[in-house]
């Protein structure tokens, strides 16, 4: 199991760094920027900063549903275990300062779908990612239908903290950004998974 949790984390921080760096290249560049010798030092360490900032946001739910996959697995009472996921969702909602009841729903339903996600994948076999999900949902329908639900909680999730926000309309716009390219990435995931 150990390798499972590390190839299962290890796909979650990639996706997470293409979603980062998707939603950075959409922006646009400042022309004059281009211009200055040496920009590239400057551009380098904005990107490590925007993947270092969205995996901050994104990883941590990831962990929670994977304890709790490996908690359920080894035959911890599955109410108990989602209890415990959704007391620690809450404490982290409340250390970004992001808690609202609408905000933990959301993510406890999120962290619950990811959780029975992983204990598919855990209990698949394989030593790539990519082998884990074919082996776990045995075709491209089942899998969709996964991503589809998943895509529904996230941004349902992504719309009660910008709903609850007091902030400023270019945060907004940031999470809306990210969250596109959460879509984006997830149909090329599932493209690359399943080709034809």
């Amino acid at each position: 199991m150990g390798e499972k949790n590390i190839i299962i984390l290890s796909a979650e921080a990639s996706f997470a760094r293409r979603v980062a760096l998707g939603a950075l290249v959409r922006r646009p560049v400042k022309p004059l920027l281009q211009m200055i010798p040496g920009m590239f030092i400057f551009d380098f360490l904005k990107r490590n900063h925007e993947i270092k900032r969205y995996s901050k946001f994104y990883m941590p739910p990831r962990r929670l549903a994977l304890e709790a996959a490996l908690a359920i697995l080894y035959e911890d009472d599955r109410g108990a275990v989602h209890s415990k996921i959704e007391h620690q969702a809450r404490a982290w909602l409340e250390s970004l300062t992001l808690h609202s009841d609408d905000a933990n729903d959301a993510l406890a339903a999120m962290i619950t779908l990811m959780a029975d996600h992983y204990l598919k994948l855990l209990g698949a076999e394989g030593d790539e990612y990519i082998d884990l999900v074919k082996g776990a949902y045995k075709g491209r329908d089942a899998y969709e239908s996964f991503v589809e639900e998943l895509l529904s909680l996230e941004g349902r999730f992504i719309r009660t903290i910008s709903d609850g926000l007091e902030a400023s309309d270019i945060f907004r716009q940031r999470l809306l950004e990210e969250q596109s390219q959460v879509e984006e990435q997830r149909i090329k995931e599932t493209e690359a998974i399943f080709v034809a």
